[in-house]
């Protein structure tokens, strides 16, 4: 068995309300088709950088796994026929898989009104003095 790295983006609306629901729903087509879980982590509501049929917004979930090479377009077919799923990515990875997913995680970068978005400094509030 091969090592995989998944990255599914699913609806934001659909994850909110029944996450563990959702999550369970993802591994479970990877699992239903031949794959073992290593682990799994969930990235957060992001928005998205433009909008993929009427969603502006998709709850990211990275996923590590073992299947066999076969297992890959299967597991390709359900995601397509997810309707809660957005995207998917599916990698191979060599060496050995992370056993924490979470360690990975990246805080959204937000946004500071004050300093015109940019991280620079005042811009025209900027004291003068």
């Amino acid at each position: 068995m091969n090592g995989y790295e998944g990255m599914f983006v699913l609806d934001a609306t659909a994850a909110a309300k029944e996450w563990n629901k959702l999550q369970a729903a993802v591994l479970g087509i990877v699992t239903k088709h031949g794959g073992e879980i290593k682990s799994s982590a969930r990235w957060g509501d992001r928005k998205l950088a433009y909008d993929i049929h009427g969603h502006k917004r998709g709850t990211y979930l990275l996923a590590y796994f073992t299947a066999p090479i076969g297992a890959i377009p299967k597991i390709r077919r359900d995601c397509e026929l997810t309707e809660s799923m957005i995207r998917y990515l599916i990698l191979a990875r060599e060496g050995t898989l992370p056993v924490a997913a979470a360690a990975q995680f990246v805080e959204e970068p937000r946004y500071d009104r004050d300093r015109g978005g940019r991280g620079g400094g005042g811009g025209r509030y900027r004291d003068r003095g």
